[in-house]
């Protein structure tokens, strides 16, 4: 957990700590956003996509608290709230 959380951390500051001398367009990178996404929906989340079906094992970080997740699933749009 404690490596999945210090990625997560690179990943949100990869602009913001500027140790690279330059950032992407607009300041952002779409790529690390994605990732992000990612990381919150699939790892911290537990989130698994079945044939017909979508579950949640999350693995909040205790400091966290909570976290929630937008989805669309089958055209049903919802908010997962994970502690």
């Amino acid at each position: 957990m404690a490596d999945a959380e210090h990625y997560f951390h690179k990943a949100a500051n990869v602009d913001l700590d500027f140790k690279h001398g330059v950032t992407a367009a607009g300041g952002v990178h779409i790529a690390a956003l994605g990732g992000m996404w990612q990381a919150l929906a699939f790892w911290f989340g537990g989130c698994r996509l079945h044939d017909q079906d979508i579950t949640f094992k999350p693995h909040v970080p205790t400091d966290w608290g909570s976290m929630s997740i937008p989805l669309q699933w089958r055209g049903t749009v919802s908010r997962q709230v994970l502690s």
